[in-house]
């Protein structure tokens, strides 16, 4: 399948494809209200961080609703690296961050609706 947005059941679960290297727009925790992620490697390897929402303390930005996230400024309380076929579930009390600059990775993130 190419990179892209796939719908499974509508804006329930969806399927995001993507293969790249990370920037540095990409190191920041963010967190969602409205989906849980799966992350998932396709191809490569990338440490995901993770921290309770409850436990950040420097907001990044305000929560953004239209797009369901808010960055944090904090750092990940643990980091876990993510190798081929491996994935992790992220639910919207769990802050995360994945991709530090430079890693490339084809990763898929399936999300679903709370």
């Amino acid at each position: 399948m190419k990179d892209g947005t796939y719908e499974i059941d509508g804006n329930d679960i969806y399927l995001i494809l993507s293969t790249g290297t990370s920037s540095d727009a990409s190191s920041k925790l963010e967190a969602h209200k409205k989906y849980i992620d799966i992350q998932v490697t396709i191809d490569g390897s990338f440490p995901i961080g993770w921290r309770s929402i409850d436990s950040c303390t420097v907001n990044g930005s305000a929560f953004n609703d239209e797009k369901d996230v808010q960055h944090f400024a904090d750092q990940p309380e643990f980091v876990v690296t993510l190798s081929k076929e491996m994935f992790a579930v992220v639910f919207p009390e769990d802050a995360h961050v994945g991709l530090p600059p430079g890693h490339h990775v084809r990763k898929a993130v399936v999300k679903v609706a709370v």
